[in-house]
């Protein structure tokens, strides 16, 4: 093989392994517990503790209740079709109020928000409530594919859902 070729050939194995990786669906529920194994009958119990574990494809699939929280993505979907998907579980209303909340922690771009995809990409958000916030309910901030679906912001002193 010559040389320049062997960077080519491992460049496109990658590519095409990547295509065949297994995405994982992942569950939060108030019950739950950030030690479990995010299954459905182990579940995470916040979603901040959820979205940090999610990788390329993965979906969260998150049970009805409410979550007193701020939540930062920090994991990005792929330009390969394989778009992080943070979901309510059917049929049940899934609430994100900081109310009594610790502050969210400052880094990347962050907004304030109560829910701020922070640069990431690729990421499809359905069936959430964001109640009581300050600055803004949902931020799209500094992130692109983004697709927001049947969501809420109640009560938020700022913008709702701020692209």
């Amino acid at each position: 093989m010559r040389p320049c070729a062997a960077p080519v050939f491992i460049c496109m194995i990658l590519i095409l392994s990547a295509r065949f990786v297994q995405a994982a669906t992942y569950w939060v529920a108030p019950g739950g517990n950030n030690g479990n194994n995010g299954s459905e009958n182990s579940p995470w119990q916040t979603i901040q503790s959820g979205t940090d574990r999610l990788d390329v494809g993965d979906t969260l699939i998150i049970k009805g209740g409410i979550y007193h929280e701020h939540v930062q993505l920090h994991r990005s979907g792929s330009y390969l079709g394989k778009t992080i998907t943070i979901r309510s579980a059917d049929n049940e209303e899934v609430i994100i109020d900081p109310a009594g909340a610790a502050p969210p922690r400052p880094s990347g771009n962050w907004s304030n928000a109560i829910l701020d995809t922070n640069a990431q990409d690729h990421i499809d958000i359905q069936g959430i409530t964001v109640r009581n916030g300050g600055f803004c309910g949902i931020a799209v901030n500094g992130s692109w594919q983004i697709k927001i679906e049947n969501c809420k912001a109640l009560n938020i002193q700022g913008s709702g859902i701020m692209v």
